[in-house]
């Protein structure tokens, strides 16, 4: 091996040299975020969607409605149940097969943030009580990696809730039994509660880094994502030291 490849320094050493001088390699500061791209409706077939762009990474969120019966255990509420993929196609450090274990960490905190922050309330969702109510499967699929899934995941699924536009359904109880019409004429649109934000931080030695990129990801020791409502109170953290 050739001497000047031996002298070479190393991606981390090179990494600390550029956080030494407060910069970062796509020369941001250090709370500095990406530029960020938002557009809804972007899949005709959906009952709602969006495409959001963070820097280089690019998600799709689509969502389709479909009804059933309510829960035993919540019998007047519906169902939002997210979904994120890595395919191969955003990424050669993802493989097909079953969802890696950062999708699987990505749909895990979607669902606690919608469960406990109650940013849309699933009550008007349920058409009849006990009876019948939409389930909304929240696909995100992630069209290009370059690190910062949380936050994009989150704007992408809020984005796409509030383009959902949902069929006018009822039902008929006086039958033997019910019968549902539906009148795709007349629509409705979810009332979301609030639209909190997401940001996520890198740490790495003393440094701490906003909207990090895949290459920071690999080289820090630690995350921490915070969602902020619109008067600034955390409402949701999420740590991976």
């Amino acid at each position: 091996m050739e001497r000047s490849i031996l002298l070479q320094p190393q991606p981390e050493e090179l990494f600390n040299k550029y956080l030494e001088n407060d910069v970062r390699a796509d020369e941001r500061k250090m709370g500095e975020m990406r530029d960020i791209q938002m557009k809804p409706g972007v899949i005709s077939n959906a009952h709602g969607s969006a495409r959001v762009s963070i820097g280089n990474t690019v998600l799709i969120c689509g969502i389709k409605a479909e009804l059933t019966k309510p829960s035993p255990e919540e019998p007047g509420r519906g169902l939002i149940i997210p979904n994120v993929e890595l395919p191969p196609l955003c990424s050669p450090i993802y493989k097909s097969g079953a969802p890696c274990e950062k999708a699987q960490t990505a749909t895990k905190f979607l669902d606690n943030l919608l469960k406990c922050t109650n940013i849309v309330d699933t009550e008007q969702l349920c058409i009849t009580r006990d009876v019948l109510t939409w389930v909304l499967y929240a696909d995100i699929i992630c069209i290009n990696y370059d690190g910062n899934l949380l936050d994009a995941s989150v704007t992408a699924i809020l984005l796409a809730l509030a383009n959902v536009k949902l069929p006018m359904v009822k039902v008929n109880e006086d039958e033997e039994s019910d019968e549902i019409t539906m009148d795709d004429t007349k629509t409705f649109q979810l009332n979301i509660k609030s639209l909190p934000v997401s940001s996520s931080f890198a740490t790495f030695d003393k440094y701490i880094l906003r909207d990090p990129t895949r290459k920071e990801e690999a080289m820090t020791t630690g995350m921490v994502t915070y969602v902020v409502d619109e008067d600034d109170n955390i409402v949701y953290t999420e740590k991976n030291c």
